[in-house]
């Protein structure tokens, strides 16, 4: 059942102090969209450097550089 904010949050409140419930929600909606998209560049950096490790652990003619690489990758991430 639908309400309104006064009968909702009850007596003794400036109504008007409150936020709209459409600003809250896209509040909300951004903060989670931030964190999906960091969580998503986490993911696909560390599969990169599983792949950069995967690599160097046996480099094949013309991947000799892969070590180099996944050390370089390795170090930005910790530093």
């Amino acid at each position: 059942m639908p309400q309104n904010k006064q009968k909702f949050f009850g007596i003794g409140i400036d109504y008007d102090d409150l936020p709209d419930l459409a600003e809250v929600a896209w509040a909300v909606a951004g903060g989670l969209h931030d964190r999906r998209t960091r969580q998503d560049a986490a993911d696909k950096r560390a599969k990169q450097l599983l792949h950069y490790l995967d690599l160097s652990m046996d480099p094949k003619m013309g991947q000799e550089a892969a070590v180099d690489i996944f050390s370089a990758e390795l170090r930005t991430i910790l530093l």
